[in-house]
């Protein structure tokens, strides 16, 4: 802007030349949107037809290598300011790539007056979508399993679902929510559990839940089972080499205080080299399969796995290594869990970088200090990276 204040747009990409309309002013930045894009020599053609409409993968624009420039950037920048609490080594290597398309082995869709796509940029309307080009083909089917059935059964009940592909399977599950209890939904259950490639049908309405077939799902790297309406990383090449790093990060025979554990993402690893992991987790059904996984695999001795609140431990719990991976709002209270456990490692992974600076700047003033920050490209074409800090003990 004239006044030297930085207007944020989405859709462009570096040595473009953009005509902006300012839809929201600020008293530091102002926001708007593209009425005129001429792309520069810099830019790629979108992949996807929904690019102008559909709220995911807003990057597309841009090459992979200028995105990996710009979050490199971004996270540089941050740990500059984090230097003002105490002086620091920060070892930062490169991002790490991976596949950028037909990438995404679970995908969160909605449905709203029979439509069924993805949320709109900025918008309550449903983009309805044939295909999805980051799709992995198994979610590509079942979200054209999905799309038809809602069609021809007429449904009009607004529900989100969860599609899933499992590893080793030729299928995979969904996982339908609706704040309406509709009987028009429990028949779309039945239907989709009659496609080949469906396994299993979770529908979770209120006061009640039905479950068709298998509704569990295997991810790689072949360990952990999850529920179909758990949350799983959606880039599974990207979270092998992300495990691999955290679990070598850890090392073997470590006492792990393990918080937001999931169904295993981590804990499976940790238990084959040798770790004693106490694990808590919120999701009851994810403790479960955890625990139930442990056991034929034969960790039941090695692992303490139960249903809690990491915000409300409210007891000491004694690790060599607190490991967290919470969800994008962050970990407030990880200090006081971290002087809990009494650790002398903590590994936050992260897939939201202002809560995770939030958390970080108050661990460091606590007197932790930040050794290593790596970065993993597992929600290509956004601004969104997972990220693994780890921190010692000032003192240490």
């Amino acid at each position: 802007m004239p006044d030297g204040r930085i207007v944020f747009v989405r859709g462009a990409a570096p040595s473009d030349r953009i005509a902006v309309e300012i839809t929201e002013v600020k008293k530091r930045f102002a926001k708007g949107k593209i009425i005129k894009r001429t792309p520069g020599d810099s830019a790629v053609e979108p992949f996807c037809t929904a690019f102008e409409e559909c709220g995911g993968c807003p990057w597309q624009a841009i090459p992979i290598a200028t995105q990996h420039v710009s979050l490199e950037a971004e996270l540089a920048r941050r740990v500059d300011r984090l230097q003002r609490y105490g002086k620091m080594d920060v070892a930062m290597g490169p991002i790490k790539r991976f596949s950028n398309r037909a990438w995404r082995s679970t995908a969160r869709v909605h449905c709203r007056d029979g439509v069924v796509g993805f949320m709109g940029y900025k918008s309550h309307r449903v983009i309805g979508l044939e295909t999805c080009p980051v799709l992995t083909p198994m979610v590509d089917r079942l979200f054209g399993a999905l799309k038809s059935c809602v069609e021809s059964l007429s449904v009009r009940t607004p529900f989100v679902a969860r599609l899933t592909a499992s590893l080793g399977k030729d299928s995979g599950t969904v996982a339908i929510d609706s704040k309406v209890s509709d009987k028009a939904l429990v028949i779309l259950a039945e239907a989709l559990f009659q496609i080949g490639h469906v396994h299993g049908v979770h529908l979770g309405m209120p006061n009640r839940v039905v479950e068709l077939g298998e509704c569990s799902n295997m991810m790689d790297p072949g360990l952990a089972v999850y529920p179909a309406h758990g949350f799983v990383q959606a880039h599974q090449q990207g979270n092998r080499e992300l495990v691999d790093h955290v679990v070598g990060l850890i090392g073997p025979d470590a006492a792990v205080l393990e918080l937001f554990c999931g169904a295993g993402n981590f804990t499976f690893r940790l238990l084959e080299q040798g770790c004693r992991v106490h694990a808590i987790e919120l999701d009851a059904s994810s403790v479960e399969r955890l625990k139930q996984r442990a056991a034929q695999l034969g960790f039941a001795d090695q692992l303490s796995a139960r249903v809690g609140n990491a915000d409300t431990l409210g007891e000491s719990l004694s690790a060599d290594v607190l490991l967290v991976d919470p969800p994008r709002t962050g970990f407030k209270n990880i200090g006081a869990a971290a002087q809990a456990a009494g650790a002398r490692l903590l590994v936050y992974v992260s897939c939201d970088l202002n809560t995770l600076f939030r958390d970080l700047e108050n661990l460091v003033i606590e007197g932790w200090r930040l050794e290593s920050l790596d970065g993993f490209d597992l929600f290509p074409h956004t601004g969104h990276l997972e990220t693994v800090a780890v921190l010692v003990r000032s003192s240490a």
